[in-house]
């Protein structure tokens, strides 16, 4: 059983090493699959957010129109602004420093890294993975549409298990205030950021 397993595990990681480094779920659909594997296995219970998405949608949580902007001829270019949203939204009320960070969409297993500075946040759309060492934050399209529309808050995106976060607790406490307190629900977040 053993053996099965590590063989499987081999079998991912040769497949894996032939997808081009940028490649997400909008370019290659027929990627993803593999892509979330990997990222389960790399973030144990990454996966967990897709199931967390529909359980959401189920009890009224998420809308079905906190999903329609992953579909569509400009889908890529919604997410890729949404994300630049998202980290208006974090630095605007930022109480301390805000640590670099990555972030995957798991749903189009979609990279994103952040350098938070003085003069805002930059968001660093479809990068080909996380910055090494430092927290990754895994969540996915809709509760992104969820948290910038303002209908859902950061702690409750949370506690739904919307959002999970690996790496480094103190920088992830100063992630989850930001977090919190930059998307509580019932308003729209304002901020500034660039994207390269």
């Amino acid at each position: 059983m053993r053996s099965l397993l590590i063989s499987q595990y081999l079998a991912i990681a040769a497949a894996t090493a032939a997808l081009p480094a940028s490649a997400c779920g909008f370019e290659d659909p027929n990627s993803v699959s593999i892509q979330r594997v990997v990222l389960n296995f790399a973030y144990p219970n990454s996966s967990h957010v897709l199931g967390a998405s529909d359980a959401a949608l189920r009890t009224g949580l998420l809308r079905a129109d906190h999903f329609k902007k992953q579909a569509g001829p400009f889908a890529f270019h919604r997410t890729v602004g949404d994300l630049r949203q998202f980290a208006s939204g974090l630095a605007a009320v930022a109480t301390s420093d805000l640590p670099e960070f990555s972030s995957v969409l798991v749903g189009p297993v979609l990279w994103t890294r952040f350098h938070p500075s003085s003069d805002g946040t930059i968001a660093e759309g479809h990068a080909t993975g996380p910055i090494e060492g430092k927290v990754v934050m895994v969540t996915d399209v809709p509760a992104l549409a969820a948290l910038l529309s303002g209908d859902v808050s950061g702690q409750a995106i949370e506690a739904a298990g919307l959002i999970r976060f690996y790496g480094n607790r103190a920088d992830i406490a100063r992630l989850r205030e930001a977090l919190w307190l930059g998307f509580p629900g019932g308003k729209k977040s304002n901020g500034t950021a660039q994207t390269r």
